[in-house]
């Protein structure tokens, strides 16, 4: 396979963003590579990771690239907010894993956050953090 290069009018990080989005979208999750404004769970919400960039040791301009994959479920009870987040993980991560791009390496999902309580707008939205990993070419 070729190295992955940016489609025209965009670059490297942000079309990754924009994989993920669809990979998620393909497997039927409200995905944004983008943090709105407004969140209307469930939800997925692509932004960077920390690192965000990182050497690969192989050079050639090649980078691993982190990004973080926030799945945000509706308010609920916390059995039914947690069968829902443990539905959306199931739903996201097999999406992420299998998801074909261009180039040698594909996603990989590193680890799953604990969930956790997400203040949005005076609400508290039951949430999980996924950190991915890809390869990329800068």
């Amino acid at each position: 396979m070729s190295e992955p290069t940016p489609d025209e009018g965009t670059n490297a990080l942000a079309q990754a963003r924009d994989e993920l989005a669809t990979a998620l979208k393909g497997a039927g999750i409200n995905a944004l590579p983008a943090e709105p404004e407004r969140v209307t769970p469930p939800v997925a919400l692509v932004s960077p990771a920390t690192p965000y960039v990182s050497g690969t040791g192989n050079g050639y301009g090649r980078f691993e690239l982190r990004e973080r994959v926030r799945l945000v479920a509706e308010r609920a009870e916390a059995d039914v907010a947690t069968d829902a987040l443990d539905a959306l993980i199931c739903q996201a991560v097999p999406a992420i894993e299998s998801f074909e791009r261009p180039g040698p390496d594909g996603w990989a999902v590193l680890e799953v956050s604990q969930p956790y309580l997400l203040a949005v707008h005076g609400a508290n939205l039951p949430a999980v953090d996924l950190t991915c990993k890809t390869t990329v070419k800068i």
